[in-house]
């Protein structure tokens, strides 16, 4: 049996434990991991801006999982796994200024390098 332990922001680990622990959230961080290379992350700031509009925009329309938009009406945070990050980009920043980018290959940062 596994259990995912982050021990940063850039680094997990599985570790074992009994069967009844292993959770759906523990399913989706693995495939987090494998299936999109890059982890994309940045802050939106603008006007009017609703987190469930610009979620339900990234589920129809981007490849991707991982994703975390949370804010407020003037700044929102983005999280979201892809392997376009540049559509990421593009479409945030025609809501408003964009900043705080990092856009980081998770497969180099796997095998020990700078992503």
């Amino acid at each position: 049996m596994l259990e995912f332990i982050p021990t940063n922001a850039n680094n997990c680990r599985l570790q074992s434990i009994t069967s009844e622990r292993i959770i759906p959230e523990l399913k989706a961080a693995i495939k987090c991991v494998h299936e999109y290379k890059y982890d994309t992350q940045l802050l939106i700031e603008g006007k009017d801006l609703d987190e469930d509009v610009i979620s339900d925009y990234f589920t129809e329309n981007f490849k991707g999982d991982c994703l975390l938009a949370v804010g407020d009406e003037e700044l929102i945070k983005i999280h979201f796994h892809t392997n376009e990050p540049w559509k990421v980009l593009e479409y945030c920043a025609s809501l408003g200024e964009i900043h705080d980018i990092v856009v980081e290959d998770m497969d180099r940062q796997a095998r020990g390098l700078k992503g």
